[in-house]
């Protein structure tokens, strides 16, 4: 054949490539140390083992026994006996399962009826099985709150097991359902529980469940589904009752009992029911609108819209199925028969950020801020920018006002010029001072000239909502914050608008640099501050910085006084009179030589001298050799007797001493005499300098730091008798032939005691001792008044400590001392919204827990941080649900308060009073376009009916909601099972 050598070459050629394919590859393996015995290796099942459905139903029965599980049991529990089990999670074919045991408190078993309870109880011959008996229970019927297999068939407690979510699918199959709820019912079996099991099948959204309970002769099968479209016969209790029987075979003589739900919703589909109030600022600046014109008022309200939906269902809690007909033809079951009414709210998933909220937030990320202002703005941090004027000139508004301020100045013509540009540049809101925006790119802010000035006149110019007996009076527990309304309470408000309305962290930067600028310039022109108590000490109950402000206040109230007695034209007593005291920095070295030689005779001082001598010296300075001035006022008494001729060998002490006038007194004590019996002058005194705390804390450092020495227990004694030196020398120049004992009788009386056996006075025992303070004081002080002493305090030196701190402070620290402040101007804001709406009595009530969280802030600053988040939510709940009541209350109308009130409260609530209900009636049936109200309302959005029935040792239940999207089908039957079957 032809064929027949060229098939032999190509199989010879076959066989033989394969042959060397053969070689390569156990060559190959033989190279890579692979051993022919390895094809030789057979696969060993062991059937001994236990499989993953045998570990799971391990697993399952091990859980219920650490539950603890038995029965249902039909007797009350309470929230307080209800334990928290642990779900536990186990795996069957690769995938993840959780089993939970899910129970809730409950009341005794409520039945609907009585009848059906005893006939089933009749059928077992005394008290039916728990399980059975809560299928016939109404106390989970319809409610919102619990799981949905407790409202669907009544259990009050249930096994389930469902699939963990994934980033896959939590879908699980019919098939394998049954294979999950197999295992719980065995473990169930072996573990003696007759606990409801439910097993999850398709997908955890749709609450599709099959389950089984079972006991001795009789078990119990649940399934259910979902229905894309309602079937024909299921729209009526008519269709349902006969799919009820025929699925449980009752006989028509037993009449089965049917609970019924409507429910009727209006969404808010446009967004349009809130009622909050803007304030006066705005997130979005509109162009040309000064948004600080007028006082600042807070905004309140959620900025985007949080209610979703009100939903109104009526109820027929459980009537039997022959006494309401409800067919094709007719129905009975309306709104206007229904025993029961409930309204809710639905909110939004997004609850939406407050306004007030957002300006505590905002406020609260500069508490995060470790970083000066000074730093933050830069070498013009506390520099007034110049601008130019017509004349090309250019020139500091600032300088400019100030000049209008000060009559002594002379003004020119550019400078009337400008100051008229700049006063209608602000429009007449600020008339003391110019206010220059900053516009580098890192202190850039959104704030305009005329801005920033109304900011700083209503914090400076318009007082006229300040009032010194309201300072103290606060909403909330005492915080250490600033007086109400004052200067600092009133700036953390616009401080607080501006971070969260008008450019963040670079405004509120330029708003205290300009704040600063202006506290410096009322010391530097001695206006008092605006807003501020008279004290003549700072309040350690309020914060540092109104403590460094109370003290710059005192300080220009000090400086005022003593300008006023330093060009006073009046006698030397009338000065004294009015405030000697606060004339002791005024004066120079040559005045107070001239002071001590006053001391021998007051006539030879010339006060009018002494005015023209004056120069800008602040306060006297102590003589650095106490020898050489105790010498030169022997000298100088010495002249005096001379030159009057009353010096004699003879002459003593105290003859000296009467040669010395009083100076220096307040007046004369009405009663008490010097124990020489002259009159008992009250001298006039320093006043202790302001401190703040801070200042006294690093008093109380340096004492520390002293050491232990003698010589550091000298100077400490020095440093804290500085106060006594200058009392016991305005007291010798007051009393010119007073004894220590005098001085003792007035400045501390205690120390003046009564012998009780002789009935004389004399000194403490303390007071004996040569070595006592008080006698070296006395020993080692001059006759001087407190005119010609030394200022115990310097207030030039510590009101620029203040400044200085000012000027460097954080936004940490600042804003942490601020928001105590802040918190009540929120907290004030809520209260005058909930009074002026009417809004429920629960919202004030919740100050009582904001109290609580609020108590002591800006004591500790850094523990502070902690309780801000809780603080805030607090505030946002509160002014959240206020947003939601006026929302309903706008809708449902004036007269429904209290039924608002409760719906926000609860969530939900029943609609008992006839006036609501025709309110609520009105409302739902003036919602949809088609209806014209008049009480009428369209088909309800869901209905719900549970179906109960009970016959011949068993108790069945159906439940079916009927939606426009589809509906939900699921029962539970009761069989009864056979000797065979068990």
């Amino acid at each position: 054949s032809p064929f027949f050598f060229p098939c032999f070459f190509f199989c010879f050629f076959f066989c033989l490539r394969m042959t060397s394919l053969e070689d390569i590859e156990v060559k190959e393996k033989h190279e890579e140390g692979e051993e022919d015995d390895l094809y030789n290796v057979f696969e060993i099942v062991d059937y001994s083992t236990a499989t993953p459905w045998e570990k799971l139903v391990d697993d399952a029965e091990k859980a219920f026994r650490d539950w603890n599980l038995n029965c249902l049991g039909c007797e009350p529990m309470k929230n307080h006996e209800l334990m928290r089990f642990t779900p536990m999670e186990v795996t069957l074919s690769g995938r993840t399962y959780r089993i939970s045991y899910n129970a809730c408190a409950r009341k005794r078993l409520t039945p609907v009826s009585k009848e059906q309870l005893r006939t089933l109880d009749a059928s077992y011959h005394g008290e039916s099985p728990d399980t059975l008996r809560w299928l016939l229970a109404s106390n989970f019927d319809f409610d919102p709150d619990v799981h949905c297999i407790h409202s669907r068939f009544g259990w009050p407690a249930f096994v389930l097991i469902e699939a963990v979510e994934n980033q896959y699918s939590n879908k699980v199959s019919l098939s394998e359902a049954k294979m999950l709820l197999g295992a719980l019912v065995v473990a169930a079996t072996n573990a003696n529980v007759e606990v409801p099991l439910f097993a999850q099948t398709r997908e955890v959204k749709e609450h599709v469940y099959i389950g089984q309970s079972g006991g001795i002769g009789w078990a119990v099968y649940i399934d259910g589904a979902n229905l894309p479209r309602t079937p024909k016969q299921c729209e009526n209790i008519s269709g349902l009752m006969n799919i009820f029987r025929s699925k449980v075979h009752l006989p028509h003589t037993t009449k089965s009992f049917i609970s019924v739900k409507f429910t009727y919703i209006v969404r808010n589909l446009f967004q349009d029911w809130s009622r909050s109030f803007e304030g006066t600022v705005s997130k979005k600046r509109k162009s040309s609108v000064n948004r600080f014109l007028q006082p600042l008022v807070f905004p309140f309200g959620v900025e985007e819209e949080t209610l979703d939906s009100i939903s109104f269902a009526c109820a027929w809690p459980h009537f039997r199925e022959d006494v309401l007909q409800d067919n094709d033809l007719h129905s009975e079951l309306t709104p206007a028969n229904a025993p029961n009414w409930w309204l809710s709210v639905t909110r939004t998933k997004d609850l939406g950020v407050g306004r007030l909220e957002r300006i505590l937030r905002g406020f609260a990320l500069l508490t995060q801020m470790n970083v000066s202002v000074k730093d933050f703005l830069g070498e013009d941090a506390y520099v007034d920018t110049e601008f130019q004027d017509d004349d090309n000139k250019l020139s500091s508004g600032r300088d400019v006002l100030r000049s209008l301020a000060n009559p002594s100045k002379v003004l020119t013509d550019d400078i009337v010029k400008t100051s008229r540009d700049i006063s209608a540049r602000l429009n007449s809101v600020v008339v003391n001072t110019v206010r220059t925006v900053r516009s580098s790119d890192k202190s850039k802010t959104e704030l305009s000239v005329d801005e920033m000035d109304n900011i700083l006149g209503h914090i400076f110019i318009k007082t006229a909502d300040w009032n010194i007996e309201d300072a103290d009076k606060f909403s909330m527990n005492r915080c250490k914050g600033c007086p109400n309304n004052g200067i600092l309470f009133n700036l953390a408000r616009y401080i607080s608008a501006a971070c969260a309305f008008a450019g963040g962290v670079p405004t509120v930067a330029n708003v205290w640099s300009e704040f600063v600028m202006e506290i410096r310039w009322h010391w530097e022109n001695l206006t008092p501050l605006p807003r501020m108590e008279e004290v003549k000490q700072p309040n350690m109950n309020h914060c540092l910085l109104q403590q460094k402000l109370d003290l710059i206040n005192c300080c220009i109230q000090r400086q005022i006084q003593r300008n006023k007695l330093r060009h006073s034209k009046t006698s030397e007593s009338a000065l004294v009179e009015k405030d000697a005291s606060e004339d002791y920095n005024a004066t120079v070295t040559q005045r107070r030589k001239r002071g001590q030689a006053q001391l021998e005779k007051v006539k030879d001082f010339d006060d009018d001298d002494d005015d023209d001598d004056d120069d800008d010296d602040e306060f006297y300075l102590c003589p650095e050799d106490e020898e050489a001035a105790m010498e030169r006022l022997k000298q100088l008494k010495l002249q005096e007797q001379s030159r009057s001729g009353e010096t004699s060998k003879g002459c003593s002490t105290s003859d000296n001493a009467n040669n010395f006038e009083p100076t220096g007194v307040l007046k004369t004590h009405a009663t008490m005499k010097l124990l020489d019996g002259n009159p008992f002058n009250i001298p006039i005194t320093q006043e202790t300098g302001p401190i703040t705390e801070d200042m006294l804390h690093l008093r109380l450092k340096e004492m520390e730091e002293m050491g232990t020495s003698a010589e550091a227990s000298e100077r400490r004694t020095q440093l804290q008798s500085l106060q006594l030196r200058s009392d016991v020398e305005a007291f010798k120049a007051a009393n010119p032939t007073a004894v220590i004992e005098d001085f003792i009788r007035w400045h501390s009386p205690r120390d003046w005691v009564k012998n009780e056996e002789t009935g004389d006075y004399s000194l403490s025992s303390r007071m004996k001792h040569e070595d006592n303070v008080w006698n070296v004081i006395w020993k080692q002080s001059f006759p001087l008044p407190v005119k010609q002493q030394r200022a115990l305090f310097d207030t030039t030196t510590e009101v620029e400590k203040a400044l200085q701190y000012l000027e460097n402070i954080s936004f940490q620290d600042m804003s942490r001392q601020l928001f105590p402040s802040l918190v009540e101007n929120v907290y004030t804001t809520q209260l005058d919204y909930l009074e002026k709406n009417n809004c429920p009595l629960f919202l004030l009530d919740e100050r009582k827990n904001l109290k609580y969280l609020t108590s002591g802030l800006g004591t500790d600053l850094d523990d502070d941080v902690d309780r801000y988040e809780d603080i805030i939510a607090q505030l946002a709940h509160i002014e959240r649900e206020a947003g939601v009541f006026v929302s309903v209350l706008s809708q449902l109308g004036d007269g429904t308060e209290d039924l608002c009130s409760n719906v926000i409260k609860d969530g939900r609530c029943m609609v008992l009073q006839k006036r609501h209900r025709d309110k609520v009636l009105e409302f739902f049936s003036s919602s949809h376009p088609e209806n014209m109200g008049g009480g009428v309302l369209n088909e309800p959005q869901e209905r719900e009916f549970i179906i109960r029935g009970a016959h011949s040792e068993s108790a069945h239940r159906m439940y079916v909601s009927l939606r426009e999207d589809g509906a939900t089908i699921c029962g539970a039957f009761t069989s009864a099972l056979s000797d065979s079957s068990l």
